[in-house]
């Protein structure tokens, strides 16, 4: 149980160092004066990209909806929308297994075996198998995006304070306290 133990404090002591990074990005965000709009699609398109079920992508998506939104006029924050995607990372592994029973469920196919020994036999009997759990959890995630995207702008675009409406010399509170 000692062990036990120390790894829930040592995690406890992760998320609260995480928590207060987050909270100083989004902060130092706020009072340079970004566009609350910018800031929440920022996190909206770090937080969407990041729940990819595919590892190693979702980084890459975050930079190609970066520059893509740059040459169209419509600009992200690239360290907003990076630190979401980052934060995503333990969603990205919950979520990776219901984005592939949706993605089975609509094209009809059985279940992919979940249990690590079942899994392995299968991807050995048929290598090729990989290629369409990939396939049925991208297009789960894919079905799922515009929801969790539009989701997590309408928070955090209505939870933003926007410091060019309370204007720069009024004093203005953390977005999060990081005292809590």
């Amino acid at each position: 149980t000692h062990g036990l133990i120390s790894t829930k404090a040592y995690l406890k002591s992760q998320l609260r160092s995480l928590k207060s990074r987050s909270e100083k990005i989004v902060n130092e965000e706020i009072s340079r004066g970004s566009d609350p709009s910018v800031l929440a699609r920022s996190l909206a398109i770090g937080l969407t990209c990041g729940i990819f079920p595919v590892p190693i992508t979702p980084t890459i998506m975050c930079a190609f909806a970066d520059v893509a939104l740059r040459y169209s006029g419509r600009p992200l924050s690239t360290v907003a929308a990076q630190m979401a995607n980052l934060l995503a990372a333990p969603l990205q592994i919950l979520l990776a297994v219901p984005f592939l029973h949706l993605g089975e469920k609509i094209f009809g196919d059985h279940e992919t075996p979940l249990s690590p020994l079942k899994f392995f036999m299968l991807l050995k009997s048929n290598p090729w198998h990989l290629q369409r759990i990939i396939f049925h959890a991208a297009l789960g995630w894919a079905l799922c995006a515009p929801v969790v995207f539009w989701g997590i702008y309408a928070v955090s675009h209505r939870y933003l304070p926007d410091k060019r409406r309370i204007g720069p010399s009024a004093p203005t509170q953390p977005l999060l306290d990081s005292d809590v």
